[in-house]
């Protein structure tokens, strides 16, 4: 009895109805899980007072990027999912052809390994909605980064 409508967004299906989760109550912890229940690979982590997920292994073009795969880390504000997602870090080393990455910003050590936060944001017509966004639309939101929206400066 799976039971899939399409949305405005053009996503279809709801991974939170398999949990009884609504939508907007959720915690970062229900996601992860459900993230690694469909076939990815997350985890959460903190440091200090900070809680970041990092996503391993997610498929990106190849050219552009130098690599087939890559790992993200994502911070998790701690009014989440009320408090947005915004924005993600690229794990280090990490290669363009154009030979910078587009939109970075600065890089930074967090649990043992170089990251460069990526300046990727929502767009100003389609704003974060914990109503509707999860960890789930936001690592599709910075997988954009990395196919043709990502590759221009």
């Amino acid at each position: 009895g799976d039971m899939f409508e399409a949305q405005k967004d053009g996503r279809y299906g709801d991974p939170f109805t398999k949990r009884s989760i609504r939508r907007g109550s959720q915690t970062i912890e229900d996601d992860v899980s459900i993230i690694n229940e469909v076939g990815g690979n997350a985890r959460l982590l903190k440091v200090g007072e900070q809680k970041y997920v990092e996503v391993k292994g997610l498929d990106i073009p190849s050219p552009p990027w130098r690599d087939k795969k890559t790992d993200i880390l994502i911070a998790i504000p701690n009014n989440y999912p009320s408090g947005g997602l915004d924005a993600f870090y690229i794990g280090l080393p990490m290669q363009h052809d154009s030979g910078s990455i587009p939109y970075q910003q600065g890089e930074t050590f967090i649990d043992g390994r170089s990251w460069m936060l990526i300046s990727w944001h929502y767009h100003p017509s389609h704003p974060w909605n914990p109503l509707q966004d999860d960890l789930e639309s936001h690592i599709q939101q910075c997988r954009g980064f990395f196919l043709t929206r990502g590759v221009r400066q």
